[in-house]
């Protein structure tokens, strides 16, 4: 019953916003807004549709890493690796002052600087692809800073539980992390490029008689180093990202096949729970809107403007600023992983919703009028 109320209304509203040429992860949002225990009170209890979204982010970072090929990340330019450290960097240094601005701790102060950091790698990619300019400069600029704020959002949440902490960590606290760390990617890099070739070759031959032996095969790849990462103080989501990074080649390209329908329902779900949690009176409160929305926006467009400047691009700064507007999937994330407090929960998801409500619908309103701008250039004579 649940689950048909989320698919329905999700439909619903992906449609409305489809036709309105703005993202529809935007859409799924109001469509939790609507029917959750802030709107129409339709689903209340929210326990198990959060289990769900959780699946849904450990699958969305494993095609993320499958997606990835390590080799092909060191040939990202210069020029984009400047555009990229210049962007977020400013961008962060907003979101962290917009936290001040509000009198918030510092954790949650840099926890905002995260989330306003983190463009949105799905609504960004299917723009360009919309646009048909994937293979321009452009876009050739913003999917290699794409994949270096992926990388930057991995890191964060690598981070996020050492950080939570109260006290400050020792050394020796810090010693135990990066050993953690390196055992986790070692396990990833070993289980990746050694047991995993092995195993999917296997199964392809298997898979003739049995066609679910792959699909659980590739399901349960992202989902095991999930639960090791998790054991291991990480996020169940860098596990998965770090397993699937480490598949290449046609193994990678046999689970993304495999796996790619099922990613897609549950990251609609983990849209629609994110919306459940926004109370839509936060959306109204002029002292935490214009901080966020003002600091989020200007934060962004300056980093890429002056980003894009550097890295000899002047002539498509402004294009560049705007196209890096929208935040989405990675800011939820960030948030989620730092919200295991009442007090984190209240803080961050009102303000991650805000942030990802109001630049996604900006972001879609510039589309529009990138679009009209242009055919109103082709009909002058």
């Amino acid at each position: 019953m649940e689950l048909g109320i989320v698919l329905g209304s999700a439909l619903a509203f992906s449609l409305v916003t489809w036709k309105l040429r703005v993202p529809t992860a935007l859409g799924q949002l109001v469509a939790g807004i609507l029917i959750g225990p802030f709107g129409l009170r339709l689903i209340t209890n929210l326990t198990t549709i959060e289990s769900v979204a959780e699946i849904g982010i450990v699958l969305l970072l494993f095609v993320l890493g499958l997606e990835l090929d390590p080799f092909q990340m060191r040939q990202i330019g210069v020029g984009v690796f400047v555009f990229s450290l210049v962007e977020i960097g400013v961008s962060f240094l907003f979101g962290w002052f917009a936290g001040i601005i509000l009198g918030w701790s510092a954790y949650h102060s840099f926890v905002l600087g995260c989330v306003v950091a983190v463009s949105s790698t799905a609504i960004i990619v299917k723009m360009l692809h919309e646009q048909k300019l994937l293979k321009s400069m452009f876009g050739h600029m913003l999917c290699g800073a794409l994949i270096v704020e992926d990388m930057f959002a991995i890191f964060v949440l690598a981070l996020l539980p050492s950080v939570a902490s109260a006290s400050p960590p020792s050394i020796l606290d810090l010693v135990w992390l990066v050993v953690r760390g390196a055992l986790l990617v070692s396990l990833a890099l070993v289980v990746g490029t050694l047991v995993i070739p092995r195993l999917i070759d296997k199964i392809a031959h298997v898979e003739l008689e049995n066609r679910e032996a792959g699909f659980l095969v590739s399901l349960s790849i992202g989902l095991a180093m999930a639960i090791v990462a998790y054991v291991l103080g990480f996020s169940a989501g860098t596990g998965a990202f770090l397993i699937g990074l480490f598949t290449l080649g046609k193994r990678a390209r046999f689970v993304l096949e495999k796996i790619l329908p099922v990613r897609d329902l549950f990251i609609i779900i983990f849209f629609v729970s994110m919306g459940m949690l926004i109370d839509p009176s936060e959306l109204l409160n002029p002292a935490l809107t214009l901080p966020l929305v003002g600091m989020a926006v200007a934060g962004k467009f300056l980093g890429s403007y002056v980003g894009a400047v550097l890295s000899r691009h002047q002539e498509i700064a402004g294009d560049m600023a705007f196209g890096m507007t929208p935040r989405g999937e990675f800011s939820f994330i960030i948030a989620r992983g730092a919200s295991s407090s009442e007090i984190g929960r209240a803080i961050i998801y009102p303000a991650t919703s805000i942030v990802v409500l109001s630049t996604c619908l900006l972001s879609g309103v510039l589309q529009v009028l990138r679009k009209s701008q242009k055919r109103s250039l082709q009909m002058v004579p």
